[in-house]
């Protein structure tokens, strides 16, 4: 149930990716909470940055996210160096393709979308390598007297 629901997840967000990245004008500016962050005591110089930088936060995200969803698809098969690097790969010939796209459509190629979405894709590959490497359940044994 947890394979088919983390690919109907996967297809769900690559779906509206796809939309979002070929429209031929989106502003990631709107989707941060600035309110919230000015609730929360963020200075305002760090609330700056974050809109001015909300579409690379977005690349990082996104790329983290699917990265993350096609470990769990089929935990089995990707768990090789192997196929983290192909799927490293497919992500950098995806993200390029897609800024190519945008550039074509009328807006900006930029190489630090690209940066950030390798970031966010090997971020993905590395959380999912140490939590394999971790032991899936803790137990704790009490010793016993005689």
């Amino acid at each position: 149930m947890v394979n088919y629901l983390s690919r109907l997840l996967l297809l769900t967000m690559l779906a509206a990716m796809t939309y979002i990245a070929l429209l031929p004008e989106f502003n990631f500016e709107v989707w941060v909470p600035v309110e919230l962050l000015s609730a929360l005591s963020v200075p305002s110089i760090l609330v700056e940055l974050i809109t001015k930088q909300a579409d690379k936060i977005a690349h990082f995200i996104g790329a983290f996210a699917v990265l993350l969803l096609c470990g769990e698809g089929n935990k089995s098969s990707l768990s090789t160096l192997d196929n983290s690097s192909r799927q490293l790969g497919v992500l950098l010939l995806v993200t390029v393709v897609v800024e190519v796209a945008q550039y074509q459509i009328g807006r900006n190629f930029s190489l630090l979308d690209i940066a950030a979405g390798m970031l966010g894709g090997l971020s993905a590959v590395l959380i999912r390598k140490c939590s394999q490497s971790m032991p899936s359940r803790i137990t704790c044994r009490r010793k016993i007297s005689h």
